[in-house]
């Protein structure tokens, strides 16, 4: 707040800031802070090491980028996080409620779309409502990321193995026979 405060032009700021106006005024994303955590430390070459591998998974990566795999989990973070700010917005105050706090919501949330289970339920109907949907959704992204991980796995497959270099010219079936040719005729035997 400090920072649109002192901006000489505020509305600029606010258009090239608005991630952190976001933050500010919903506190729920605040988790988003450690995406400027990890912007950063993509630089550092053992984060780099240890997030994205070594050399040998630049294809593998390749791949899973054109995927949209990372798209996919911040979706999905959203999602679990809206789905916890809207169940426990529905279940509190409900009589026999077993969500109390956010803490419980965002468990019941997390663990709905990552298909684990929980021993907290809604019991409101609009919270059971929410919660089909989010299995809806978690019954989409699973099948999707799995397909993912396999067209990766069927992709590494399917890639011809490297050439081991002999030291010599590869040529086509086309050259070699030009090459026989003109050896035929330049032998006089």
């Amino acid at each position: 707040m400090v920072k649109l405060v002192l901006a000489p032009i505020r509305r600029r700021y606010l258009r090239e800031h608005w991630p952190d106006a976001l933050i500010v005024l919903l506190p729920f994303l605040r988790i988003l802070r450690l995406a400027r955590v990890v912007q950063t430390a993509r630089g550092l070459p053992a984060f780099r090491l240890l997030v994205f591998g070594g050399r040998g998974s630049q294809s593998t990566l390749a791949l899973l980028k054109r995927r949209r795999i990372g798209q996919l989990a911040i979706i999905s973070t959203m999602v679990i996080l809206i789905g916890a700010t809207l169940g426990f917005l529905l279940e509190t105050g409900a009589p026999g409620a077993r969500i109390q706090d956010f803490g419980d919501s965002l468990w019941w949330s997390a663990a709905l779309v990552t298909t684990v289970s929980s021993e907290l339920y809604p019991v409101t109907a609009a919270g059971r409502v929410l919660g089909f949907v989010l299995m809806i959704y978690a019954i989409g992204i699973f099948t999707y990321f799995i397909g993912s991980v396999a067209f990766v796995l069927v992709a590494l497959d399917a890639s011809p193995a490297p050439k081991t270099d002999k030291g010599g010219v590869e040529l086509s079936d086309d050259e070699v026979e030009a090459l026989r040719s003109i050896l035929k005729k330049a032998d006089p035997s």
